[in-house]
């Protein structure tokens, strides 16, 4: 089943409106939102110019020598900081791949939205301010941090406009939504996937393996460098390719909107892989995940089955990612 695809204009305006058309397209998201748990999502209010700058501060990063990004570890949980190489592998992991995740559980200079959707803007004070309260963030390359700031509230704004379609389609107050949204910790990440090897060689490596994220929703944004690799698995357990498109992002439902929406909405399975006919490349790959989820010290309960037992969304997190990868304690 391909994955679906959505403006986010077109859903705001259908989510605002009581006419057929916009049933339609609502019925047309639900129905995406429980099979696979993923959808693309373009016209976004990012700019082309952000987004490359987003993609050329984070690939100067991921260049650095080894040892400079290992200073950027940290060391109790991988999601946080930078992790790849054998420093991924004492978690449990064979993923061939870097990651950078930052967020206001670490930084506090990532500002979340506002309970009406609204995000703060960004100062010229702000990279000063992030190395001085937070030191994973990298003093090289220069810009790095400003635009990984303004690309964050970039992100927080689509979450508050799609957080909204979400409680529209569930029938719920907006001040429902945000009232468990507010000052959530999302994480911004990027993923470093290496030049693909020989196309003939055998067994090919698993990029990033299958897994559900632990979050309301994803927004991810791919590289048009190469092939991607991205594939989401239907309720059938096919897999479906998601290759990347211009000006388009993909977004996965994760565990916790299942939960919130009483099973309703489906946490996506999904897996970066290269297949045996894949063409060689000699160019990196660069993915960047926007990790929307409540803060750690919330908890949260259902908005649809008042007896689902409350989430404390801190030690659900934890208990998920032990049960999943290996995690030192």
């Amino acid at each position: 089943m391909p994955v679906a695809s959505f403006s986010l204009p077109e859903l705001i305006d259908a989510s605002r409106s009581h006419s057929p058309g916009g049933r339609v397209v609502l019925d047309r998201f639900d129905a995406a939102l429980r099979d696979p748990g993923a959808f693309r999502l373009s016209d976004l209010p990012i700019s082309e110019a952000l987004v490359e700058q987003m993609h050329d501060a984070t690939c100067e990063f991921f260049e650095l020598p080894m040892d400079v990004k290992a200073g950027y570890r940290f060391i109790d949980d991988q999601y946080v900081g930078w992790c790849g190489g054998e420093f991924l592998s004492q978690y449990g992991s064979a993923d061939h791949k870097e990651m950078y995740h930052v967020g206001p559980r670490v930084a506090p200079t990532l500002v979340a939205h506002a309970k009406d959707g609204s995000v703060p803007l960004i100062d010229e004070g702000t990279t000063i301010r992030a190395l001085a309260t937070c030191g994973l963030w990298p003093a090289a390359p220069r810009g790095f941090i400003a635009v990984w700031h303004e690309y964050y509230g970039a992100m927080q704004g689509v979450a508050a406009s799609l957080g909204a379609v979400l409680a529209s389609l569930l029938g719920i107050e907006r001040d429902e939504w945000f009232d468990t949204m507010q000052g959530n910790w999302a994480d911004l990440a990027a993923n470093y996937y290496p030049p693909i090897v020989d196309s003939g060689a055998a067994g090919q490596p698993v990029y990033n393996a299958a897994h559900s994220d632990l979050t309301v929703f994803t927004i991810l944004h791919q590289d048009q460098s190469r092939a991607g690799g991205l594939s989401v698995q239907a309720i059938d357990g096919s897999w479906d390719d998601v290759e990347p498109v211009p000006g388009t992002y993909v977004v996965n439902v994760g565990e916790l909107l299942t939960y919130l929406s009483a099973g309703r909405w489906r946490a996506a399975p999904h897996q970066v892989t290269v297949s045996l006919d894949t063409a060689p490349s000699t160019s990196p790959r660069i993915s960047v995940p926007f990790f929307y989820r409540p803060s750690d010290k919330r908890i949260v309960t259902s908005f649809v089955d008042p007896n689902a037992a409350p989430i404390a969304v801190g030690d659900w997190v934890l208990e998920r990612k032990r049960a999943s990868r290996a995690v030192p304690r």
